[in-house]
């Protein structure tokens, strides 16, 4: 599991929601996505960068190359290499191109 705290931290949790750990820093993150085994994730923050991690959350990767946008959304195919996307406010889908 794992979820995202605005103007807060990442949270994830490897035994079904009964302990969450911390991760990253505090930031607006307004979204974050899960393959369908848990172990790519990818969050994305609002006024920053698209995060990722392929370790199910333990370590996370500032994605600089989708550059500094007020993300609103994101997915992750089931198999953690295709990601999806949106900006607040604009009607363009960002798509990843392995």
């Amino acid at each position: 599991l794992a979820t995202v705290v605005y103007n807060g931290y990442i949270y994830t949790s490897d035994n079904s929601g009964t302990n969450w750990n911390q991760k990253g820093g505090v930031k607006n993150w307004s979204c974050i996505t899960s393959s369908s085994d848990g172990t790519t994730l990818a969050a994305v923050v609002y006024g920053g960068c698209i995060w990722t991690s392929t370790d199910s959350g333990g370590n996370w990767t500032e994605q600089t190359n989708s550059g500094s946008r007020d993300w609103q959304g994101i997915t992750v195919s089931s198999d953690g290499k295709k990601f999806a996307a949106v900006v607040s406010g604009s009607d363009k889908i960002y798509i990843s191109h392995p």
